[in-house]
C-alpha cells in the first residue's frame, strides 16, 4: 500500500500523489480530531473558570495586604525631578525594519 499511486485530484494542473500521502495526514488529522477533543474542551473551560476566580481571590488579598484598594494610576501625577529630567531626553525614532 505504500506504493500505491492515485490519480490527479483534478483534471489539467494536478499530478499523481501516493496513497501514503493521504495515509500521514489521516493519523495527523485523527490527534486533532477525536471522541477525546469534547472532554478536552470541558476540562479546559472548567480550569480556565476556576483559575480566574482563584485569581481574582489573589488578586484582591494582595490588594487588601498592600492597602492599595482605592488606587488609581490615573490620579497619580509624576515626580517634578522626573519631569524636569524628562525634558532634558532627547525624542528619537525607532524604524523596526532598518533599526536605524
Amino acid at each position: 500500500m505504500a506504493n500505491t499511486t492515485m490519480c490527479p485530484i483534478c483534471d489539467k494542473f494536478c499530478n499523481f500523489w501516493p496513497l501514503k500521502d493521504a495515509c500521514d495526514m489521516t493519523s495527523y488529522k485523527r490527534l486533532f480530531d477525536n471522541g477525546s477533543t469534547v472532554y478536552f474542551s470541558m476540562f479546559m473551560s472548567l480550569w480556565a473558570v476556576v483559575f480566574l476566580e482563584l485569581w481574582n481571590r489573589y488578586s484582591a488579598e494582595l490588594t487588601h495586604r498592600w492597602d492599595v484598594y482605592g488606587y488609581d494610576p490615573e490620579e497619580e501625577h509624576p515626580r517634578p525631578e522626573y519631569l524636569a529630567d524628562l525634558e532634558e531626553v532627547k525624542e528619537t525614532r525607532v524604524n523596526f525594519v532598518t533599526q536605524t
